[in-house]
């Protein structure tokens, strides 16, 4: 006989399966509880992404009881029209045992207008750095309507300040590749400043943009002092070995009007020292090896090309007026042309055989001719071709003030 309380049901004993009912119940109500928590969790997500800016259109979602994936959806940036992007895959995941994540595959963001005004909304829709929210790959198209496009390939953004670094494995501009980009974006008032590095206090290369009262914009491209080599072979410009000891500094300043059918003017102003010459060694004393380059540029269409319709080189004895055009190619053209007279050769010609003769010429000159009948004054012409391979840069010295003729380029 059994005894009391000991009934059995299939031959297990009560006692053995009653406990299984609480434990049943238990993991109903988990369930349940998980499965509504995945949901909230999910809305709230949702939620801090509209409160930032962001809304999240299209694309297919994916439910489980303790996921959802939505794959194609497109992003869009509240107040700022020229922000675009794409995600392969947002997915939100709860567990029993597990704290709720967010995972974002690829990102593909568009950029389109004025840096300046996509600045502000971009800043104030990026994620929390300690909130996980970043895409497991972030790749970046900019496209400016005059300008054109540069891209940026698994980039990371992290914030700073008043702006971000921009840190990406590659960028394309301009037909050009460069590797391992870092660039640094503050704004400065009304002004936005991107540095070339991480840091804007130790870039060499610096690029300012600003609104002009008329409607148009202002680019400016700062040059700090550096090696010209390493600058000119980043942007496509192959100077070769005579140019190692080479540095430079300047500015390229950038007009955009407001209107998509006006021309583009700048203005462009370099100085170069250590600058090879390539003329022969009587020449040294009236070329020097410092260069000021000071030109106006025009484009008449996109900014691959530009016209220079008066350009300035000025070197310690003469100052060159001419004209060229200058190509992203890159390719450079330009004729320029000066001249002294005897008593300001004499005057501007460090101690040299070139400076004694023309002292002999300034001090004994005879109608206009001195006793040799050279002219009172001499002319130096410079040609720069680089369309060629390896390309020409020649110069032509016209005698005159007892100096002889010499040249590095047919006349």
């Amino acid at each position: 006989m059994a005894s009391q309380g000991t009934s059995r049901t299939g031959g297990v004993p009560r006692r053995r399966w009653l406990w299984f009912v609480p434990l049943l119940v238990s993991a109903s109500v988990a369930v349940w509880g998980f499965a509504r928590f995945s949901r909230q969790f999910s809305e709230r997500f949702e939620e801090e992404a509209r409160r930032r800016g962001w809304r999240v259109e299209g694309g297919v979602t994916e439910r489980t009881r303790f996921s959802l994936t939505r794959r194609g959806a497109s992003l869009s940036l509240r107040g700022a029209p020229g922000v675009r992007a794409w995600v392969d895959r947002i997915e939100i995941k709860t567990g029993p045992f597990a704290s709720p994540s967010v995972t974002i595959g690829r990102l593909r963001a568009e950029l389109r207008g004025e840096p300046g005004a996509l600045l502000d909304a971009i800043l104030a829709a990026l994620p929390n750095g300690e909130s996980g929210l970043v895409p497991a790959r972030l790749d970046i198209d900019y496209r400016h309507p005059r300008l054109g496009a540069v891209k940026f390939e698994e980039v990371t953004i992290a914030a700073r300040g008043t702006g971000f670094v921009l840190r990406a494995r590659r960028a394309e501009a301009g037909g050009r590749t460069f590797p391992a980009v870092a660039l640094s974006v503050e704004r400065r008032k009304d002004m936005l400043l991107v540095a070339v590095g991480e840091s804007a206090t130790e870039s060499r290369l610096q690029l300012s943009c600003f609104p002009a009262q008329d409607g148009s914009t202002r680019w400016l491209v700062s040059v700090l002092h550096q090696e010209l080599r390493p600058l000119a072979d980043a942007l496509g410009w192959n100077l070769g070995a005579d140019f190692d000891a080479t540095k430079v500094a300047g500015a390229f300043t950038l007009e955009l009007p407001e209107s998509p059918n006006a021309a583009v003017e700048g203005r462009l102003s370099l100085v170069f020292d250590s600058w090879p010459m390539a003329a022969p060694a009587e020449a040294e004393p009236m070329l020097g090896t410092t260069v000021s380059f000071l030109s106006n540029v025009v484009f008449d269409g996109d900014l691959s090309s530009g016209r220079m319709p008066r350009l300035e080189i000025k070197l310690p004895v003469f100052s060159l007026v001419g004209a060229g055009q200058v190509k992203l190619a890159p390719s450079l053209r330009l004729e320029a042309e000066g001249e002294r007279t005897c008593a300001e050769l004499a005057a501007l010609v460090p101690p040299s055989e070139a400076r004694e003769l023309a002292k002999h010429a300034s001090a004994h000159h005879q109608g206009g001719a001195v006793g040799d009948g050279s002219a009172l004054r001499a002319r130096l012409a410079v040609r720069v071709d680089t369309q060629g391979s390896p390309g020409q840069t020649g110069w032509i010295f016209e005698p005159g003030c007892g100096l002889p003729a010499w040249a590095t380029l047919p006349r």
